[in-house]
C-alpha cells in the first residue's frame, strides 16, 4: 500500500503550488482499506467561524499497541514519561508549514523505564521524536471545496470529494478513547479541531463561507492507509437569512380491518413500541399515523404500552383516520356518509386512548389510489394537504418525475377547478427505514448527514428564499429509525435553515413548485378504487331486515345495535367479498331465527251469535326472550274495534290475545289474521279463520218490510209519470214525454216539472 506519509506530502505539495488538493483525494481514495474501519456515530453538524469541528467514530478492529487498554484493569511493571508536548507539523495549502501541538496522553504500550519519549523543534517544517515500540497510527482530518448540487453531493460522499481546502494531522492515541470490555472490537475516536475562516498560523482548520463542506479523516498505520470516512458539516454565517425549512416527521403503521387479528395486533404492537421508541430518542415533535382500531387492541392487549406512549408523546399530533381500514375511493361513491362517521369515531378513539396528543385532520397520507370525489369529501371534512409517496406521484398524470422539488408543494386536481395542495415525498425515505439491507455500511450518523445534506442542497439549487417543508419517514411512512431521526433533531436543532415542527404547521405555508411560471399539477383519478356497489346493496338489505326484527326485540336487547356496529364495518376494503357474505349470512341466520321463533295461531272455525264478541288466538313464541308482535286481522263481515294491536308474547309460551270484533252481517265468511313486526315487517305466513255469523234475528221482517216499502214508491212514481204525459199531450211541455221516457224512474222524479197539484196522488 502506498504510504500516508507519502500521499500527505505529496498533497502539501500540490497545495501549495495550488494542484494538489483533488490528487491527494484521488490517492487516498483509491487505496485498498485495511483491517480497521471508520463508523461515524455523532458530530457537530453546523459550525459557525470559531466554532470547533467535532466528529464521532467508533474504529472497528484493533491496532495492536496503539488501541488504548479497555476498561479491564491491566498492569505494567515500566511506564513511558512524556518530557514535552508532542509536536506534529501541518503544511496547509497556500502557505508556508506551520507547528500545531497536541497534548500526548500516556502511551498505553508497555515501555522500558531507561527510555523517555521526547520530542525537539528545531525548524517549523522538521519533527525529531524518538518512536517508541509498536505502529505509529495518525489521524488526517482534511477539509474540502464546498459543494453545490446534488451531483456535487453524490460525488463527495459516494465516489471521491472534491479538492482540499485544509487538512490536520494528530497521533491517533490522542484521539482515541476506552473500549467497552476485554474482548471489544471496537473502540470510540472522537476529533476536535478548531476552525477559522481565514488562513491563519495556527493548529486551526481553514474553511470558508457559509455552504456545505466535505470533511474526510484517514487513519495511517505505519504510514500506510488503514481506514478513511467522508462526511459533510454546514459552514454556518449570519448572511443567511434564507427562510428556514419546516421538516415534521410522521411515523405510522399499516391499517387494518375491523377484526384485527392476533397477528396485526402484534406486528401493531411492535410498531406502537417503535413510535415510543422515537418518542423517547426525539425532543423534536412527531406526526403519528396509528390507526384507531390497532392502537385500542394493542393497549388493551398492553396496557404498560398505552402509559408508555400517553408518556412519551405527550404534545405530539396525531392524524386522523377511520376507525378501521376504509378506502374513501370506494366508500364515498356508495356511502359518503360513512366515512364521515368513521373519522369521527376514529377521533374519538384516539383521543380517549391518547388525550395529550390530539388527532388533527391536517393531512391525509394517500397509499393507495385516490380519486377525485373522495379527495374532495377529505376537504369537506378539513384535511387541508395530501402526502404523496414518490412512487405513487410517478403513477399520476402531470408528474415530472425525479426533478420535482420534495421540499415544495405541488396541486393535485380533485375537480373541475379544484385542487389540494401535496407534498411528495423524497428519495432520503430509504436513509430513515429502518430496515436496512445487511450490505449497507452507512451508520445512523451517515444517513442523517447525507438527509441534511440533500435538505439544503435542494433550497441551494432552486430559490432559497421560498418557503419550503419536507416530511422525514420511511419509503412505506412508517416508522423511522428513531437512532437516524434523534441525530436528525440535534442537526436540525443546530442548523439555522430548519426547524421541526408538526404535520399541521405545513399546509399554507409553503411554497407552490412552479416550472415555466405554472404549478406543477398532477391529476388523480376520476375513479380508484374497488366497486363497492353490489356489496353496498347486499348490506343495506340485511340492514333492513336486522332493523326490521330488531323492533321485536326488547330496548335492552343488545342485538341490534350489534348488527349495526357489524353491518357498518363490511364497507372496509380490508375485507374480501367472501368474508363480507359470510357475515351477512350469519346476520340474517340470526335474524330469520328470531323471526321464526314466532308461532302463528292455527287456523280454525268459530261461530260468532252476538252482535259483540271477542276473537280468542293463541301465538306461541320458542325464543327464550320475549318478542313484540302486531297482529292484524280482517274479515268481510266483521268489525275489529282494537286496530292492529301490538302484543308481546312471552318467551317460550302461548300467549292467548282477544281482539274485539262486531258483526255486520250474518252468514259465513273468512278471517285473515296476520302477524307482523312493530317495524311493519310480516311474520309467518297469514292464517285464514271461518266464521258464522247469527247474531241478526229478525232479519226476515226487515226484509219484507223494505220490500213492500220498495212497491209503494214504485207505484207512486207510476201515477205520477201518467199525469205528466197527459198534460204535455195537451201542450203543457211539449218534449217532457219524451225526456221522461228517456230517464230513469228516480231520475224522472227529480227532473220533472211540479204544478200546484203534484203533491196530490191521483189513482
Amino acid at each position: 500500500m502506498t504510504a500516508i506519509v507519502g500521499t500527505i506530502a505529496a498533497s502539501t505539495a500540490g497545495a501549495i503550488a495550488g494542484t494538489g488538493g483533488a490528487d491527494e483525494a484521488t490517492v487516498i481514495r483509491r487505496q485498498e482499506p485495511g483491517e480497521i474501519s471508520l463508523r461515524l456515530v455523532g458530530q457537530r453538524w453546523a459550525i459557525a467561524p470559531g466554532d470547533p469541528l467535532r466528529l464521532e467514530y467508533e474504529i472497528d478492529g484493533r491496532i495492536e499497541g496503539v488501541v488504548p487498554p479497555t476498561t479491564t484493569t491491566t498492569t505494567s511493571t515500566t511506564t513511558t514519561t512524556t518530557t514535552e508536548p508532542r509536536r506534529t507539523t501541518t503544511t496547509r495549502p497556500g502557505r508556508e508549514p506551520v507547528t500545531a501541538t497536541t497534548e500526548q496522553q500516556p502511551d498505553p504500550r508497555p515501555s522500558r523505564t531507561d527510555e523517555t519519549q521526547s520530542t525537539s523543534l528545531s525548524e517549523p517544517t522538521e519533527t525529531t521524536m524518538a518512536v517508541p515500540e509498536g505502529p505509529i497510527a495518525d489521524v488526517v482530518v482534511a477539509v474540502h471545496q464546498p459543494i453545490v448540487g446534488l451531483g456535487a453531493l453524490t460525488e463527495a460522499l459516494d465516489v471521491i470529494p472534491p479538492d482540499v481546502v485544509d487538512v490536520v494531522r494528530l497521533p491517533l492515541s490522542d484521539v482515541l478513547g476506552r473500549a467497552t470490555g476485554s474482548d471489544s472490537t471496537s473502540t470510540p475516536m472522537t476529533i476536535t479541531v478548531p476552525t477559522t475562516a481565514a488562513i491563519v498560523e495556527d493548529d486551526s482548520l481553514t474553511m470558508g463561507g457559509a455552504g456545505l463542506v466535505p470533511v474526510s479523516v484517514y487513519v495511517s498505520v505505519d504510514g500506510q492507509l488503514a481506514a478513511t470516512h467522508t462526511t459533510v458539516v454546514q459552514r454556518v454565517d449570519d448572511l443567511d437569512v434564507a427562510p428556514s425549512i419546516a421538516v415534521a416527521v410522521v411515523a405510522g403503521t399499516g391499517a387494518v380491518g375491523p377484526q384485527a387479528d392476533a397477528d396485526e395486533v402484534a406486528n401493531g404492537r411492535d410498531d406502537l413500541e417503535a413510535m415510543a421508541d422515537l418518542g423517547e430518542a426525539v425532543d423534536a415533535p412527531i406526526t403519528l399515523s396509528i390507526p384507531p382500531n390497532l392502537a385500542a387492541a394493542a393497549i388493551a392487549d398492553d396496557p404498560q404500552l398505552g402509559d408508555r406512549l400517553r408518556s412519551v408523546l405527550a404534545g405530539d399530533e396525531a392524524l386522523s383516520l377511520p376507525a378501521y381500514e376504509l378506502d374513501p375511493s370506494a366508500v364515498v361513491p356508495v356511502d359518503p356518509a360513512r366515512l364521515t362517521s368513521l373519522v369521527a369515531d376514529g377521533e374519538d378513539v384516539l383521543d380517549g386512548l391518547l388525550p395529550s396528543t390530539p388527532a388533527q385532520r391536517s393531512a391525509w397520507i394517500v397509499d393507495r389510489p385516490l380519486s377525485q370525489r373522495a379527495a374532495q369529501a377529505l376537504r369537506d371534512l378539513g384535511f387541508r394537504l395530501l402526502v404523496i409517496d414518490e412512487a405513487m406521484y410517478t403513477t399520476l398524470p402531470g408528474n415530472i418525475g425525479g426533478y420535482i422539488d420534495a421540499t415544495l408543494v405541488i396541486d393535485a386536481t380533485i375537480g373541475a377547478d379544484a385542487t389540494l395542495p401535496a407534498l411528495v415525498t423524497s428519495s432520503w425515505a430509504t436513509l430513515l427505514d429502518p430496515t436496512r439491507p445487511a450490505d449497507d455500511p452507512r451508520s445512523p450518523a451517515d444517513r442523517a448527514v447525507r438527509v441534511m445534506a440533500e435538505l439544503l442542497t435542494l433550497r441551494d439549487d432552486f430559490d432559497p428564499a421560498m418557503q419550503r417543508a419536507a416530511v422525514l419517514s420511511t419509503p412505506d411512512l412508517g416508522v423511522p429509525d428513531p437512532a437516524v431521526i434523534g441525530l436528525l433533531a440535534d442537526f436540525v436543532d443546530e442548523s439555522p435553515n430548519l426547524r421541526a415542527v408538526t404535520l399541521s404547521a405545513l399546509p399554507g405555508a409553503t411554497t407552490s413548485f412552479d416550472v415555466a411560471g405554472e404549478t406543477v399539477t398532477v391529476e388523480l383519478p376520476v375513479d380508484a378504487g374497488v366497486d363497492l356497489a353490489p356489496r353496498a346493496a347486499a348490506i343495506a338489505e340485511t340492514r333492513f331486515g336486522a332493523a326490521d326484527v330488531g323492533s321485536m326485540l326488547r330496548s335492552q336487547d343488545p342485538r341490534p345495535s350489534e348488527w349495526s356496529e357489524r353491518l357498518d364495518t363490511l364497507l372496509s376494503t380490508a375485507l374480501a367479498d367472501t368474508e363480507v357474505s359470510a357475515e351477512l349470512a350469519r346476520i340474517d341466520a340470526e335474524v330469520t331465527a328470531i323471526r321464526d321463533a314466532v308461532i302463528p295461531p292455527t287456523p280454525f272455525t268459530f261461530t260468532l251469535t252476538g252482535r259483540s264478541d271477542e276473537l280468542r288466538l293463541r301465538i306461541g313464541n320458542q325464543a327464550d326472550v320475549p318478542l313484540r308482535v302486531v297482529v292484524r286481522a280482517v274479515s268481510p263481515k266483521l268489525t275489529f274495534t282494537a286496530e292492529n294491536p301490538v302484543v308481546t308474547v312471552a318467551a317460550g309460551e302461548l300467549t292467548n290475545v282477544e281482539l274485539p270484533v262486531r258483526a255486520r252481517s250474518n252468514g259465513t265468511s273468512s278471517v285473515t289474521v296476520q302477524l307482523l313486526t312493530p317495524s311493519g315487517g310480516q311474520v309467518g305466513e297469514p292464517v285464514t279463520l271461518t266464521v258464522h255469523v247469527t247474531a241478526l234475528a229478525g232479519l226476515g221482517q226487515v226484509i219484507t218490510g223494505g220490500a213492500v216499502l220498495m212497491l209503494l214508491t214504485w207505484w207512486g212514481s207510476h201515477v205520477r209519470r201518467s199525469r205528466l204525459r197527459r198534460r204535455a199531450t195537451n201542450g203543457t211541455a211539449p218534449d217532457l214525454a219524451a225526456r221522461l221516457d228517456a230517464l230513469s224512474p228516480d231520475a224522472a222524479e227529480a227532473s220533472g216539472a211540479h204544478s200546484p197539484t203534484d203533491n196530490v196522488l191521483d189513482p
